[in-house]
């Protein structure tokens, strides 16, 4: 064969490649509420996103904040927790604790952020757009300032197994809701490592990376007209746990299972 043809083939051979790579980049999008019925919302940042790589080593999480020490302390023998899901039992109790100060602390400033038309940037740079815009967020602080204080959360190994059980079943399959694939319940997969378990709530967050991305889609429920996530975190519940987990659909889930 002539060295003309053979750079020839390799060319075409490039260039063949090159396309089909192309071809195979979707458009991503992302559910910003986090109830099952809901719409996904289009992630307007033209970046591609990538599958979360998770830190999964325990670190101390300093309170650099001046919440009460008594928040963080409930996470400090939770070995089993990553980072990021101490993080959202940290934000939980914040929440749960006081209230008002959440609101002025997370969701004032985030409405704030928020363009008119309902975009916001996420932790992650990405432009969000939601269904209710800052009409929703706007409700979530006013039933926040409202809101009775509830007793903290503990966190319990059990109730996290029960919520990686959900992200390890649903993650790869790209499914949504509550019920597993086998026809599992958050309460059936909670008495699977402890018997003893009653009844199980559970919240499940599509598409937010951090620990307060998960809590203001929770929070706010855009687009869910009971505000049935919100409802969930201050009901008279004593132990959480949580589990975070890669997505096929949304890149990343939350599992949230209180009792």
């Amino acid at each position: 064969m002539k060295p003309s043809k053979l750079i020839l083939i390799i060319v075409l051979a490039l260039v063949f490649t090159i396309i089909l790579a192309r071809s195979c980049q979707d458009d991503y999008y992302v559910d910003n509420d986090v109830h099952d019925s809901t719409k996904m919302d289009q992630i307007l940042s033209t970046e591609k996103e990538q599958p979360s790589t998770l830190s999964v080593e325990p670190s101390v999480i300093e309170n650099l904040s001046g919440w009460p020490d008594s928040i963080y302390s409930t996470i400090e023998n939770a070995d089993y927790l990553s980072i990021e899901e101490k993080e959202v039992v940290i934000e939980l109790n914040k929440c749960r604790t006081n209230p008002i100060r959440y609101s002025n602390e997370v969701l004032v400033p985030f409405l704030r952020s928020m363009s008119n038309s309902g975009i916001f940037v996420d932790s992650r740079g990405r432009n969000i757009r939601t269904s209710e815009g800052k009409t929703a967020v706007q409700e979530a602080i006013d039933a926040l300032n409202t809101q009775k204080p509830v007793t903290m959360l503990y966190p319990k190994d059990y109730l996290s197994f029960a919520a990686k059980d959900l992200c390890n079943d649903h993650g790869p399959q790209s499914l949504v809701g509550h019920g597993g694939s086998d026809g599992s319940s958050p309460t059936t997969r909670a008495k699977r490592h402890n018997p003893k378990v009653r009844g199980v709530g559970e919240n499940v967050a599509y598409g937010s990376f951090s620990a307060r991305d998960v809590m203001i889609s929770l929070i706010v429920d855009d687009e869910v007209s009971d505000r049935g996530h919100r409802v969930n975190i201050f009901r008279n519940y004593s132990n959480v746990g949580v589990s975070f987990g890669y997505h096929k659909g949304f890149g990343i889930m939350c599992v949230q299972d209180f009792e």
